[in-house]
């Protein structure tokens, strides 16, 4: 249905109330309705106006159609979305909605459809033909995005062919209780990393009805906050080291796979997937799908096959996210959020909370497999598929995970770190939870993260703005010493010459930092896996010293040869060892080209960055990284601001395209609009609209 003018009359009794969204000039709307099911076709109209083109790209990978709309390119996606079997349990996944959210989620997906209805040339002729947008769409992207994508990200890797090497999502959050606040209030720090791209970008937007009130971001295409924050409290997830996803190498046979010596017969079914030609014509791709009891099969080779198993995948009555992120965002109280995240509908994610009652909370949230035997390591790799015991049996209760409220340290921490490092002193243990639930480490960024909080013991909300933008390299601090004189005496002047520069460095990764490169580019040559898994340090990482381990340099020559070889690369391509960081890492985005302001994980850096791979101009893509970045501040009136860097819309024509990048690299925050009369004031446009 069309939008209307804020000057139209008031709608008679019997029409569908109104619903407003008010636009900020960051291209947030602000959406304010009776009902929830007006808000959320209000909010699919907003996100179809912001991401257009983007929403039917992830509709139709979902799908396991998009190689019927855009060619053989997207036949691996699509035979990865059969194999997984996601399109023949859409319905079944509407069912598991119950009504109220079942009809909720067609009120979201007809506010996408009535939007394209009304501006059909804003839609790309070849996306077209993904309209319309059913509420199992809706519920196929979640899945996609948070089982496929997260839970069960090593075969998306297969799937699109990605290398080991590349950095996967991430995050940081913080959780200050009034205790180490200097305003006596609870902080919170949201702080997702993300690649810039397609299933991970985030969508920022305020929601507003009776009874729920929450501001925050969703991922785009789905339907609710999954980050967020009201008048009274607030979550940010992280991604927790979390093992949901299995892959089990099975023993072929003339009749099926070997288990416990017996041959078992595959379920065998076809799909059929079309697949545009050059020429517009369709063509068949008959795809043979075999499952066995351990999951379906990705892949084989030889007389071996890997099956799959992804927790939560198969299971409707598993995957009510929609209904629980609305609690969530519905709860007034540590209590209330706790009962919404105990229904365990949301398969993975590490949830910091604070409120303004004082509360700051931790959960190790997962739908954690129960399994026999074996720690993390066991089930990292490749698990026997010949044993039957190696299946898994069931999920164990959310009472049994990782979790705890207030510690005494006044702080929650995480930055993709296990539970037991997430405060100090240690608030849980590993050794009184089962050994596959979540290793035992604590890499440099979230060391950097412990640091900072530990080093205040009164955080002010200023602070707070400068400490969220470390790029402080901690793994510089620790080893650079022993790189420096490991290097003493070489005869090799261009080793002289590096040295020299490193000493000059100031450790971190902001644009006029010199010697941030080359020490990046050393990182190369020794190799990213043995600087971030420890082999390389003469001392591993200790839970006994977990802010001063690993240290040292195992290898000394090996380490002073790889600077060589790094310092000749950076010679020859830039002409100068002391490159500055802006000059060689930018952030080339939505039409812009900023120098980077962020760093690299495996350095340390608390504002991240996600490298990509170093162009023939010598230049190093921000790939992602920091996503969306929010500070709260629970006071009896919420204080808020954050950033999206990415921005609010991935479509050129938005007035509002790429328009917070120049902030984010910056490092500038903007306020956020929580109060009616401040989104009033700060509107830039207005719209009201009836289902």
């Amino acid at each position: 249905m069309a939008a209307c003018s804020q000057s139209e009359d008031t709608a008679p009794p019997s029409e569908p109330a109104a619903v407003e969204i008010l636009w900020d000039q960051y291209g947030v709307p602000h959406i304010y309705a009776e009902t929830p099911e007006d808000a959320d076709f209000a909010f699919g109209r907003a996100q179809m106006e912001n991401h257009s083109n983007l929403l039917m790209k992830l509709y139709a990978i979902s799908r396991g159609q998009a190689a019927e709309y855009w060619g053989e390119d997207y036949l691996a996606s699509d035979e990865l979305v059969h194999k997984l079997g996601l399109p023949g349990r859409a319905d079944a996944l509407l069912a598991a909605q119950g009504t109220e959210f079942a009809d909720r989620l067609t009120a979201f997906a007809d506010g996408i459809n009535a939007w394209a209805s009304e501006n059909p040339d804003a839609i790309d002729d070849d996306k077209k033909a993904v309209l319309p947008i059913r509420p199992q769409d809706v519920l196929l992207q979640m899945q996609y995005s948070i089982h496929v994508t997260f839970v069960a990200g090593r075969a998306q890797s297969i799937a699109r062919g990605w290398t080991a090497a590349e950095e996967k999502p991430g995050s940081n959050a913080w959780a200050i209780a009034p205790s180490r606040s200097e305003s006596g209030n609870a902080m919170l720090l949201m702080n997702p990393h993300l690649p810039w791209q397609d299933q991970y970008l985030f969508y920022e937007a305020h929601i507003s009805v009776p009874g729920y009130d929450a501001y925050g971001v969703s991922l785009v295409g789905m339907p609710t906050l999954v980050i967020a924050f009201n008048k009274d409290l607030g979550w940010t997830h992280t991604v927790n080291t979390y093992d949901g996803a299995d892959m089990y190498e099975l023993t072929l046979t003339d009749n099926g796979y070997s288990l416990d010596g017996n041959s078992v017969p595959f379920e065998k079914t076809e799909a059929v997937i079309k697949v545009r030609q050059p020429d517009g014509s369709l063509k068949d791709h008959t795809l043979a799908l075999r499952r066995s009891l351990h999951g379906p099969v990705i892949s084989e080779r030889g007389n071996k096959a890997l099956a799959l198993r992804v927790a939560g995948l198969e299971e409707p009555d598993h995957n009510r996210m929609f209904e629980q992120y609305w609690r969530m965002g519905s709860a007034t109280n540590v209590d209330e959020y706790e009962a919404a995240l105990s229904m365990h509908q949301v398969p993975m994610f590490n949830a910091i909370y604070a409120d303004r009652h004082g509360d700051i909370f931790y959960a190790f949230n997962a739908l954690q497999p129960v399994r026999s035997e074996g720690d993390v390591d066991f089930w990292a790799g490749i698990v026997d598929g010949t044993r039957s015991d190696l299946l898994w049996q069931g999920y164990r209760a959310y009472e049994e995970l990782p979790r705890y409220r207030n510690p005494p340290s006044g702080f929650v921490q995480n930055a993709n770190d296990p539970p037991w490092t997430s405060t100090f002193p240690r608030a849980v243990k590993a050794e009184d939870y089962p050994a596959d639930i979540a290793p035992q480490a604590m890499p440099f960024r979230p060391q950097n993260s412990a640091m900072m909080l530990m080093n205040d013991t009164s955080i002010s909300w200023d602070e707070l703005m400068q400490y969220r933008q470390s790029t402080r390299a901690v793994l510089a601090d620790r080893i650079l010493g022993d790189l420096v004189a490991a290097a003493a005496g070489n005869d090799n002047p261009l080793v002289a010459e590096a040295i020299n520069v490193l000493n000059k460095w100031d450790k971190q990764t902001l644009p006029e930092s010199r010697g941030a490169f080359l020490f990046y580019k050393w990182i190369e040559q020794v190799g990213i896996g043995p600087i971030f898994f420890g082999s390389f340090y003469a001392e591993r990482w200790s839970p006994d010293e977990p802010l001063a381990t690993p240290r040292g340099i195992a290898d000394p020559a090996a380490a002073v040869d790889a600077l060589a070889r790094a310092a000749t690369i950076v010679k020859d391509k830039h002409g100068a060892l002391d490159v500055a960081w802006g000059d060689t890492v930018r952030v080339r985005y939505a039409g812009q080209d900023h120098p980077a302001s962020v760093g690299p994980g495996v350095m340390g850096a608390f504002r991240v960055a996600f490298m990509g791979r170093e162009g023939e101009d010598g230049i190093v893509p921000v790939a992602g990284g920091n996503s969306f970045v929010a500070a709260v501040e629970f006071g009896d009136r919420i204080r808020a601001a954050g950033i999206l860097g990415p921005g609010n819309t991935t479509e050129p024509s938005r007035t509002h395209y790429g328009n917070q990048l120049g902030l984010h690299e910056r490092g500038e925050f903007r306020d956020i609009l929580f109060y009616r009369e401040d989104v009033e004031a700060g509107a830039v446009r207005r719209d009201t609209v009836r289902r």
